[in-house]
């Protein structure tokens, strides 16, 4: 809820005593869909303004003081400098923000959407990214719902957060619970009148889960059971969480890759090791081998040559019949010494097996640990 519009709301009050009165120094973007505005406030005091357009991370967020890099670095709105701030606002229950300059100037942030961007009005429109030359439109104002409305939507069968386009899917969840997971829309309807009234005062707080990824929200959330971390300022919130976004997001794109690679290798000796364990789950075929060696060279005497296979009695087993495939080229005591060749061989194979799927086995351990 970054971007929320209450989280939004809650930035601009906090920020526009800050900003009032206050010279822009500097505008510049350092990394893809970065802008970067430095502002000194009237005790002299530098701020620095980070507002991300770049999906997945879109953000706006203040920290003290500027740290502009030396190397790679563009100018953005260099008309700007040294031009004072009048006030900053936003929409009426939209997340249009705006920063209104004294010479009469605007810079309209949408930090949201696929038309995320940074806006100039000055004597026409101008865009940090791209070459627009008109604003989205701001959709209409969306108020509380009604009871009726809430009705209506219960009735139909659609989502509540068609009457709620402001809610973010954390916000419903909270609505039903305070509701009770009733279906009552007076209660409902009450209950998002309460949460409005919260939001008037937020009290911004941070839910971690188990990887310590952030959940913002600017009043208590009772379906989480955790409290949360609560934040002395939506402005200190909202910058922990920007940032820690920033930060698990280098993690995923340097870790990732690797990430993907080690789970493929641990399914690669899975698989392998499915395999081979299959095979020398079947029976021996150096034992079969070996068999029919012994009953060749045992009936070698009853045997013609050139033959391709022959039919024996197994008189080393049960005394049913059994079919041998034979080498034509070779008589019989010749193919008796071949299946005990193959017998060997196959011996060999499965201990060289054996040996494998303890590879494997510490190979899959290695890598899932």
């Amino acid at each position: 809820m970054l971007t929320n519009y209450y989280t939004l709301r809650a930035l601009v009050w906090e920020w526009n005593p800050r900003l009032a009165g206050a010279r822009i120094l500097d505008g510049y973007s350092q990394h893809r869909g970065s802008l970067i505005l430095v502002f000194e406030d009237v005790q002299g005091g530098q701020w620095s303004l980070n507002t991300s357009v770049q999906a997945p991370n879109m953000h706006i967020f203040m920290y003290a003081g500027a740290n502009r890099s030396r190397k790679n670095v563009v100018d953005v709105f260099p008309e700007l400098r040294n031009e004072t701030v009048e006030r900053l606002r936003i929409a009426n229950r939209d997340r249009q923000i705006t920063l209104q300059l004294t010479n009469g100037s605007c810079l309209h942030f949408f930090v949201y959407g696929p038309k995320a961007n940074v806006y100039l009005d000055h004597e026409g429109i101008t865009s940090f990214r791209g070459d627009f030359t008109t604003l989205p439109a701001l959709r209409s104002v969306v108020d509380v719902p009604s009871a009726e409305a809430v009705e209506s939507v219960l009735a139909s069968g659609k989502m509540l957060r068609s009457v709620l386009p402001l809610f973010p899917k954390k916000l419903i969840e909270e609505v039903w619970y305070r509701a009770g997971g009733i279906q009552d829309p007076t209660t409902i309807t009450s209950v998002i009148g309460e949460m409005e009234d919260d939001l008037q005062n937020p009290s911004p707080r941070i839910y971690w889960d188990e990887e310590r990824k952030p959940l913002l929200s600017m009043i208590r959330l009772g379906h989480i059971a955790a409290e949360g971390e609560k934040m002395s300022s939506t402005d200190e919130a909202v910058r922990v969480v920007a940032r820690r976004r920033l930060a698990l997001h280098r993690f995923s794109g340097t870790y990732d890759p690797l990430i993907r690679l080690l789970k493929k290798r641990v399914v690669q000796s899975e698989n392998g090791l499915s395999r081979v364990e299959e095979e020398l789950s079947k029976p021996g075929r150096a034992d079969k081998h070996e068999h029919f060696g012994h009953l060749l060279m045992a009936q070698a005497h009853t045997l013609k040559a050139g033959s391709d296979e022959v039919r024996v009695a197994d008189i080393l087993g049960d005394g049913a019949e059994v079919t041998i495939v034979l080498d034509p080229r070779l008589n019989a005591i010749e193919n008796a010494q071949a299946y005990y060749g193959k017998a060997k061989r196959s011996r060999e194979a499965r201990k060289k097996s054996m040996e494998r799927i303890q590879g494997l086995k510490r190979t899959a351990q290695n890598t899932q640990s």
